[in-house]
């Protein structure tokens, strides 16, 4: 019997795990602080939006999820510290004070 550890994806999607926030009020800051036009954002590769350096986003057709990678923050701190730290990264990077009940352990698949 073979066992699959990890997320498993077909060609046309692809599975996510982050922490981050799934609000569009906020990503939508986040995206005009970055100086990112939501409706200039082509379509995705597979679900995954590069716009932002350093930042995964989600989505089918515009960003929905928003996050740093979740495996990176949860091997030296806990989900509450990684919630904090996501939390002061982007008030350091685009000077926004995201309240830390929007900050969650976010997964799924995107993509078609």
């Amino acid at each position: 019997m073979k066992i699959r550890i990890g997320f498993v994806s077909n060609s046309s999607s692809t599975s996510f795990c982050v922490i981050g926030i799934e609000n569009d009020l906020w990503i939508d800051l986040i995206l005009e602080k970055a100086g990112v036009d939501r409706e200039s954002i082509s379509h995705p590769d597979q679900g995954v939006f590069n716009i932002i350096k350093g930042f995964n986003c989600y989505g089918d057709y515009t960003p929905r999820i928003l996050g740093l990678d979740a495996k990176t923050s949860l091997d030296t701190m806990t989900l509450p510290q990684s919630k904090e730290h996501f939390k002061e990264v982007v008030n350091k990077k685009f000077g926004l004070n995201i309240p830390i009940e929007h900050i969650r352990l976010l997964y799924g698949e995107a993509g078609e």
